[in-house]
């Protein structure tokens, strides 16, 4: 991991090729994952593809190993869009919470069974 371009400041997540990143931390779950197939498989959101999910038995570190999607992050160029723009983006936000409120569980918790965290 050394040699790859890391992003992320709290949760270092690195570039190892030009498709696929790695985010590995004390804090990262398994569940994220899990969350990540849930959505992509049962809504339009785009979400990356999830390669594989682990974590380290002796460390206790999560490493979520996962599709690279390209793009700019909202808040670096949020300034600089037109009305149209902005109002483009809070639709496509608007219709993803739209999805996500139809989704239907069968009890509260994560979607692996496991505990939420916030």
């Amino acid at each position: 991991m050394d040699a790859a371009e890391r992003f992320g400041t709290f949760v270092p997540v690195y570039k190892v090729d030009l498709k696929t990143i790695v985010k590995t931390g004390s804090s990262v779950r398994k569940s994220e994952a899990e969350t990540m197939r849930f959505i992509r498989d049962r809504t339009t959101i785009p979400v990356p593809e999830v390669y594989n999910a682990y974590t380290d038995q002796q460390t206790g570190k999560g490493w979520i190993v996962m599709e690279f999607v390209p793009g700019d992050n909202l808040d670096k160029v949020w300034d600089n869009y037109t009305n149209t723009e902005k109002e483009s983006v809070i639709s496509h936000l608007r219709r993803y919470m739209d999805e996500l409120r139809c989704i239907k569980g069968a009890f509260i918790g994560s979607v692996d069974g496991s505990p939420c965290n916030d």
